[in-house]
């Protein structure tokens, strides 16, 4: 399942991921047939009757509502489309944006973000049906650049920083010699509003091309691991952060704006995915942070009621 982070002015979504390839070719039952399926999307005749999912046990069916589900017949472009489409104008105009994905090792969330790793080492510089979220995102970025910039009056800067927490530490994937950054809390010079900030490295890129080279040059650089559940499991959660600065040369202004996108370790049950020695230290880690997380976003909560 895929979600994004949720307060004031972000939703949350649920994504079932199509089947992959190794479960095609192992599974006996058939993915078409919704009946070998305990947790489906709602297929009423009402749009609006797919933000919901039917979770069935054997006791029950419990109901769950989103602001969008996806079922594992939805296209990437479309789930880009429902999440993030709309959060490109805010990144040209200086509004900070977020999209934050996690769940079960295996659910489908390095898919939905990234796209199939064969495809994203093809080096291609056209958007493709299996791309994920991010390579969309950024050729949406680049082409609404080309449409309003003007060159003297109104100029953009695009910079992208890589970074996993791997066992608690953070690392430069774009830079893999700078390991173990301090995390520390930072003004920003233009507008002076406090963040958390570490020292990995900004790279500037100009075009779509240059940024997805130094994103699939970040994920070779990132920690997977093959698991009993996941044939490439990540090992760390990824943030990629997109800045971007808008410069208007006449009046003096500058607008500052990030994207992250966050890709977090699936959390995962040792005795489901046979991890011992590192594995199990990685798994110890990952859903101890992932628990920190849930009582952060509870206390987020709470102060927002």
């Amino acid at each position: 399942m895929t979600k994004k982070k949720n307060n004031k002015n972000t939703k949350v979504y649920v994504r079932f991921r199509p089947a992959n390839k190794r479960e095609l070719d192992s599974l006996p039952l058939d993915v078409n047939d919704k009946r070998n399926y305990s947790c489906e999307v709602c297929e009423e005749n009402e749009e609006r009757a797919r933000n919901k999912i039917n979770v069935n046990d054997s006791y029950k069916t419990r109901t769950y509502s989103f602001d969008r589900a996806f079922s594992r017949y939805d296209s990437q472009v479309n789930v880009y489309r429902c999440t993030t489409s709309s959060l490109i104008n805010n990144l040209l105009n200086g509004k900070n944006s977020s999209l934050m994905c996690y769940g079960q090792t295996g659910s489908g969330k390095t898919f939905t973000l990234f796209g199939f790793e064969e495809r994203r080492k093809t080096n291609s510089d056209k958007v493709d049906e299996n791309d994920g979220i991010v390579a969309r995102a950024v050729d949406d970025l680049f082409y609404k650049i080309r449409q309003t910039e003007i060159p003297g009056e109104i100029e953009y800067q695009i910079e992208v920083q890589f970074i996993q927490i791997y066992n608690e530490k953070v690392h430069d994937m774009l830079v893999p010699h700078q390991v173990d950054l301090p995390v520390r809390m930072v003004e920003e010079p233009l507008t002076g509003h406090l963040d958390w900030s570490t020292a990995a490295a900004f790279v500037p890129v100009h075009n779509t091309y240059e940024l997805m080279t130094q994103v699939q040059k970040g994920l070779e650089n990132r920690t997977v691991r093959l698991t009993s559940m996941n044939q490439s499991s990540s090992r760390s959660h990824a943030i990629l952060k997109i800045r971007c600065r808008k410069l208007e040369i006449n009046s003096g202004s500058v607008y500052t704006s990030v994207f992250d996108f966050v890709d977090l370790a699936g959390s995962e049950k040792v005795s489901n995915s046979l991890v011992f020695g590192a594995g199990l230290k990685e798994a110890s880690y990952i859903n101890a942070s992932l628990l920190h997380l849930k009582n952060v976003i509870k206390a987020l909560s709470l102060l927002k009621k």
